[in-house]
């Protein structure tokens, strides 16, 4: 996602190596997607193009049909990303407080140029990211295929090298083995707005009770 104002790159699998195909979705938003069978094939996406919003989805939530009840859908979408793109139009940044499940989502919200990146509170999904501020933010369920993107070295450094040999290489999950790329944390979101950024916390344990 462009951040600068320019135009997102389009590209083909004949162009480049790993059979990727890239598709512009919307002025500065840009798609990619690797050969079939990868982690990333779970990335979906839905775009209100009338209310400029944008929603990239790695999830599943639970009773849908409920969700869709209380968002006033007359149906309940087929597509996740479809259903919590109308659950952002519904309630905005609070539909964390009204969906539960397994999720890793994005969110442009092109009227107010702001950018929403959160995981579930469990942290069942993945969302790897790098974030040139004011530039570009790049956001992949698989940390090794953003690396293969944004041009880092996917291999593990020097000083990382004991870490399975010390039983320690669950610390992978919090500091991703490429330098550059962060992974965002469970129940944490991303606020992008303009050149700046912002991390927070938003649920912890007993802080609400479950949506009924």
């Amino acid at each position: 996602i462009r951040l600068d104002g320019g135009q997102a790159t389009q590209f083909g699998s004949r162009e480049t190596s790993g059979n990727r195909l890239g598709r512009v979705l919307r002025d500065g938003v840009a798609m990619y997607e690797w050969g079939l069978g990868t982690s990333c094939r779970s990335l979906r996406w839905s775009i209100d193009h009338a209310a400029g919003v944008t929603v990239f989805a790695d999830a599943t939530i639970h009773d849908p049909a409920r969700l869709a009840e209380r968002i006033g859908c007359g149906h309940v979408p087929a597509d996740v990303a479809e259903l919590l793109l109308q659950a952002y139009l519904r309630w905005g940044g609070g539909l964390l407080d009204q969906i539960e499940g397994d999720f890793a989502f994005v969110i442009v919200d092109e009227r107010n140029g702001v950018i929403f990146a959160a995981c579930d509170p469990m942290g069942m999904r993945s969302l790897f990211y790098r974030l040139v501020p004011g530039k570009v933010f790049w956001f992949s369920t698989d940390q090794s295929m953003l690396g293969g993107l944004t041009g880092l070295d996917p291999r593990l450094p020097e000083s990382r090298l004991l870490e399975p040999v010390l039983g320690i290489d669950d610390l992978a999950y919090c500091h991703p083995v490429i330098e550059g790329v962060e992974r965002l944390q469970a129940a944490h979101l991303l606020r992008i707005d303009g050149g700046r950024s912002s991390l927070s916390r938003y649920w912890t344990p007993y802080a609400r009770p479950p949506v009924v």
